[in-house]
């Protein structure tokens, strides 16, 4: 099966973060995934700092920069690096740059 993300909505205060994300979400998606999505965090943008009570999370930075938060320690990010939250975590992501922060996220179900 082929799909494009062709529907997107914008969140403002994502998870409590701050600024706006654009979020473009596959509909068509396996079974044993919750959401197959791609986020742009506009330069400014966070997502808030949370966490993955009942499933896990993959993201791909597929383009710009920012910063990973945990609990533990804060990250760059960019282009061509995974971040993996296991169940349990908690983490945060910020676009501290004056260009679009461009994500791909997979986040399976419990």
């Amino acid at each position: 099966m082929l799909e494009k993300f062709d529907d997107y909505e914008i969140i403002e205060s994502m998870r409590g973060g701050v600024g706006k994300v654009k979020i473009e979400r596959a509909k068509n998606i396996l079974k044993n995934i919750k959401t197959y999505a791609r986020l742009t965090l506009f330069p400014g943008s966070s997502i808030g700092f949370h966490k993955h009570e009942c499933d896990e999370e993959i993201i791909y930075v597929l383009s710009g920069k920012g910063e990973l938060v945990t609990s533990e320690k804060n990250l760059p990010i960019y282009q061509g690096l995974i971040n993996t939250c296991f169940e349990n975590e908690f983490h945060s992501i910020r676009n501290n740059s004056t260009d679009n922060l461009v994500l791909l996220a997979v986040i399976t179900k419990c």
